[in-house]
């Protein structure tokens, strides 16, 4: 739209690649038979100077075997992708690379992949064309040890150094690491508190939330096994996720691999637009399929300042041993905390939440609902403690003292033996899911 083009609300004006009978052609030919998909497309400089376009590929012999996987690159003078690495089905650690998008840590500039099947981002590399095409160069986020290495816990670690020291087969390596990510990669539904599978979708920096976002679609949803498509919300953009909310559904029809399009973003963004692949095909019947849109994009807007998708963010605590805790929501308190529950940010609380304030008392601080000085800022905003809401991870938040130090801690349960919990609660919160806590807190979107 900056440029000429239509307003997405309007339409979107496409231009095809056609061959000599006016039909649309292949973009990515290959002699051998099977189905050619791209994925993971992205633009780096090679060591020239050139921009190249640069996809991963499959080949497959059916949709749920490849034969061969590999990276290709685009001719700008055939305007097709030509092979540059081919390779086994297993090039690299996760298969499917999803939408990628840019980040920069240190100075660094990457591609984060939200990595499908299912969604999250667990892998990267540098923005660089010798890197993008060397299957060894891109980093996984892993827990799992390796020789010669003494990190623990999620961090980055190169698929080359994963290969040479983690005394797994290739095999056995990438299963385990799809185990692990399964396993950590879930969203909790904001209504309900039931947990959502994301199966695909993108994920990208949003100036107007100030978050990185996610736009997925549900694995084994109740409306469409492959049709409802999600929001989520992440101070970084590995996460931690926590809760979500539905945006759009889909009676017994799929919407699969929605994208987010954030140079479709309008006002500061936000309005948001994203597609999907419409089709009846694993949620449906072919009776029930809409005449003349089957296996069409279907592109929805969603508005981020409608009050239906703000969610509760992660209240961090800091506190060294039986000390004075401290509690906050962002990056300063997320990079050095760990979330103690979940809870409304102000600014995007309903008229009926309660307000809790840091407030002076003996020992240290404590939370409130009421003492805080004339004008304080709220920490953050809870649910009345009489409230239903919140579904099953919506739990009563109580102060909590230390019968030896007098130190305070807040949460939905007691933070150990010697921790005497108050007789009344300050409010309803939402409990932290048990997902990962981790967060990748030097990344941030690049610069201009």
């Amino acid at each position: 739209p900056g440029a000429g083009g239509l307003d997405p609300a309007v339409g979107v004006d496409l231009r095809y690649f056609l061959d000599a009978s006016g039909f649309s052609r292949k973009m990515a030919p290959m002699d051998e038979p099977g189905m050619i998909w791209l994925d993971g497309v992205f633009a780096v400089n090679d060591a020239a100077g050139k921009r190249r376009m640069v996809a991963k590929y499959a080949r497959m012999k059916s949709l749920g075997e490849a034969s061969e996987r590999g990276m290709m690159v685009y001719d700008d003078e055939k305007e097709q992708f030509v092979t540059v690495v081919r390779d086994g089905p297993e090039f690299l650690l996760f298969a499917d690379s999803g939408h990628p998008f840019g980040v920069e840590v240190g100075g660094e500039r990457y591609y984060y992949f939200p990595t499908p099947f299912q969604l999250g981002v667990r892998m990267r590399v540098k923005a660089a064309y010798e890197s993008a095409i060397d299957p060894k160069q891109y980093e996984i986020l892993t827990a799992l040890e390796i020789a010669q290495d003494k990190g623990k816990g999620l961090r980055w670690v190169s698929s080359g150094a994963l290969l040479a020291g983690s005394g797994l087969s290739r095999h056995e390596l990438i299963a385990a690491l799809r185990k692990e990510k399964d396993a950590h990669c879930l969203l909790y539904d904001v209504e309900t508190g039931k947990a959502v599978t994301p199966q695909s979708g993108s994920v990208y920096w949003n100036a107007y939330r100030g978050k990185w976002v996610m736009i997925t679609v549900q694995f084994g949803g109740e409306a469409s096994f492959l049709g409802e498509v999600w929001y989520a919300e992440a101070e970084t953009p590995i996460g931690p996720w926590g809760y979500a909310r539905q945006v759009v559904t889909h009676n017994r029809y799929s919407f699969y691999n929605p994208k987010h399009h954030p140079y479709f973003d309008a006002d500061g963004g936000r309005l948001i637009y994203f597609e999907g692949t419409y089709t009846h095909t694993f949620s449906g019947t072919e009776p029930e399929a809409t005449p003349r849109y089957d296996y069409n994009q279907v592109m929805y807007r969603v508005d981020l300042g409608d009050v239906r998708v703000y969610l509760p963010e992660a209240v961090y605590e800091t506190t060294a041993g039986e000390g004075a805790a401290r509690y906050g929501m962002g990056r300063s308190f997320g990079a050095r905390g760990e979330p103690a529950f979940y809870a409304m940010r102000p600014g995007r609380a309903r008229e009926d939440m309660v307000a809790v304030y840091a407030v002076k008392a003996d020992g240290g601080g404590r939370l409130a609902t009421r003492g805080a000085a004339a004008g304080a800022r709220p920490v953050f905003f809870g649910m009345a403690a009489a409230a239903e809401t919140g579904g099953e991870m919506g739990a009563l938040l109580y102060e909590y003292v230390n019968e030896k130090t007098r130190a305070r801690r807040y949460g939905v349960a007691s933070p150990g033996e010697g921790w005497v919990r108050g007789r009344e609660p300050l409010c309803r919160v939402w409990e932290r899911p048990a997902v990962s806590t981790a967060g990748d807190w030097l990344a941030q979107p690049w610069s201009e």
